[in-house]
C-alpha cells in the first residue's frame, strides 16, 4: 500500500493580464443583470476576452459572490452561473478576482493508471483540511477516480474506508486510533450507470463511502474513552464467539453512542471506571 503523491495545478487567483502582487483587480464597475434564462455579468472597462476562460470562477469580494464562467461574450460581459450571492442587489459596484479552471485531467489519468497495475491510492474524500470532529460532505473525486478507471480500463476497484479518531489534534505526537472498514467492491453495475449517467452514479457511490466512512468514525471525548469502549466490546463478546468485522463495527458505535448518551449515570460511570482499572493490569 502507498499513497500516489499527484501534482495538483497551482490555483493561482490572479487575473492572466496582472501583475504577479496584484491578487485583486482594480476597483470597477460591474453590472449583474439576472435574466429569466441567463444571467448576464457586465463588466465596465473590463478585458474578459483576454483574461477569462469559461470554467472560470469570478469572486467578488464585498458584497461577497461566486459566479462561475460559463460563456465570454466579449470584453465586457459574461454569462455566468450563481454559485454563491450574498446580496440580493442588481447592481454591483466592487473589486474582484478571476480564479482559473483547475485542469484535473492529468491527475485522474495517473490514479487510473496506478488503479489499472493493481495499485492503491489513499485519498482524504473530504477534499480540505480541517480540525472538527465530525465529517465534512465528501467530494465527488473519489468517486470518479474508483468509477473513471473501471470504465475506461474495466479493472476491478475496492475501496476501503477508514476512520481517523485523533485526540489533541493539535499537539505533535498526540494519540490517533485508525479503523479499517471491509473492502466494498464496486458493482459492476454502477459502472454501466456512470457510462450513461455520470451525477447518479457517483452520488449512489459517494452515498455509499460516507455510510462505511461512519461506520468506522467513532466519537470519543479522549483517548481513555475509545480504548476503554474497544475493551468493553472484548469483554462482552462470549470467549466462544467470534466476531464478524461488521459486527465489530456495529459494537463498538452502539457501546459508544450508549456511552455518549448515559456517561452521567453513576452506574455507567462506575462500570468505565472499573475498565479503566482492568486495562491498567493488562
Amino acid at each position: 500500500f502507498f499513497f500516489l503523491m499527484i501534482r495538483r495545478p497551482p490555483r493561482s487567483t490572479q487575473s492572466r493580464s496582472s501583475a504577479a502582487s496584484d491578487v485583486y483587480k482594480r476597483q470597477v464597475s460591474t453590472q449583474s443583470t439576472w435574466g429569466k434564462s441567463e444571467k448576464i455579468l457586465t463588466g465596465d472597462g473590463t478585458n474578459f476576452k483576454s483574461q477569462v476562460n469559461p470554467g472560470d470562477t469570478i469572486k467578488i469580494k464585498t458584497p461577497k459572490a461566486e459566479l462561475l464562467v460559463e460563456e465570454v461574450r466579449d470584453d465586457q460581459t459574461l454569462v455566468v452561473k450563481e454559485l454563491s450571492l450574498n446580496h440580493d442587489k442588481q447592481e454591483i459596484n466592487a473589486v474582484y478576482k478571476i480564479i482559473p479552471k483547475l485542469d484535473q485531467s492529468e491527475m485522474y489519468t495517473s490514479v487510473w493508471n496506478v488503479l489499472k497495475n493493481n495499485g492503491c491510492v489513499g485519498i482524504f474524500p473530504e477534499g480540505g483540511s480541517h480540525d472538527r470532529t465530525e465529517l465534512l460532505p465528501l467530494k465527488a473525486g473519489v468517486c470518479i477516480m474508483a468509477l473513471g478507471a473501471m470504465a475506461k480500463y474495466n479493472t476491478p476497484v475496492k475501496i476501503v474506508t477508514v476512520g481517523l479518531n485523533y485526540f489533541r489534534g493539535h499537539r505533535f505526537r498526540s494519540k490517533v486510533v485508525l479503523q479499517y472498514n471491509q473492502p466494498y467492491e464496486i458493482p459492476k453495475e454502477l459502472v454501466e450507470l456512470y457510462k450513461t449517467n455520470k451525477r447518479e452514479a457517483i452520488a449512489t457511490l459517494l452515498s455509499e463511502i460516507e455510510k462505511r466512512l461512519r461506520d468506522v468514525t467513532l466519537t470519543a471525548p479522549d483517548y481513555k474513552t475509545l480504548t476503554s469502549v474497544f475493551l468493553a466490546r472484548e469483554l462482552y463478546t462470549p470467549e466462544n464467539k467470534t466476531l464478524k468485522p461488521d459486527e465489530e463495527l456495529m459494537l463498538n458505535r452502539r457501546l459508544s453512542e450508549g456511552y455518549k448518551k448515559f456517561q452521567d449515570k453513576a452506574e455507567i460511570k462506575q462500570l468505565f471506571e472499573g475498565i479503566t482499572l482492568y486495562h491498567s493490569f493488562l
